[in-house]
C-alpha cells in the first residue's frame, strides 16, 4: 500500500459518509483480502463528544448502490437508507463496524472511543481489513 495525501481523500469521497477527517491514508491492495481500496485513520472531536478515532476502508463497487449509513453504535433508526442489503447490515452489527454507502462507494469502519488509547497491531489492521471487504462486497 502506498501514502495518500488526506485531503485528496476526502475529496475523492466528498459524497460517502465518514466518522470523523483522516489524518493518515493508504492507497492499494487491502491486507487479508487483496481487494484494492483505502485505509484510513479519521478522527472525530466535538464539544460534546470526547475525541473518537476510527479505522475505515473504502471500496469501489461495479454498480451504484443504496445510500445508508448505519454506526455500530447507534440504538435508534438508521441515519438513512435506501433498501440496504440485509446480510451487509448484519454483518456489519455482528463485527461491530458502521457502514455507509454512496454512488459506488462503500466504507467499512470500526472504532470509537476505545481505539484512541491504542493504535491496530498489523495483524488487527490485517483482519479489520478482509472482514471489512466480505461486508463491503455484500452491500
Amino acid at each position: 500500500m502506498e501514502p495518500k495525501d488526506a485531503a485528496e481523500f476526502h475529496a475523492n469521497h466528498i459524497r460517502l459518509p465518514l466518522p470523523g477527517t483522516a489524518t493518515d491514508v493508504l492507497a492499494g491492495a487491502l491486507p487479508g483480502s487483496g481487494r484494492h481500496g483505502e485505509l484510513a485513520w479519521l478522527e472525530f472531536s466535538s464539544a460534546v463528544d470526547m475525541q473518537r478515532d476510527y479505522n475505515a476502508i473504502v471500496i469501489e463497487r461495479e454498480r451504484e448502490l443504496p445510500s445508508l449509513w448505519v454506526d455500530a453504535e447507534d440504538v435508534t433508526v438508521p441515519g438513512f437508507a435506501e433498501g440496504p442489503a440485509s446480510p451487509a447490515l448484519e454483518a456489519a452489527a455482528a463485527a461491530g463496524y458502521g457502514l455507509s454507502a454512496a454512488g459506488r462507494e462503500v466504507c467499512v469502519y470500526r472504532g470509537g472511543v476505545a481505539a484512541v488509547s491504542a493504535a491496530p497491531s498489523a495483524a488487527e489492521l490485517e483482519r479489520f481489513c478482509g472482514r471489512a471487504a466480505e461486508i463491503a462486497a455484500l452491500v
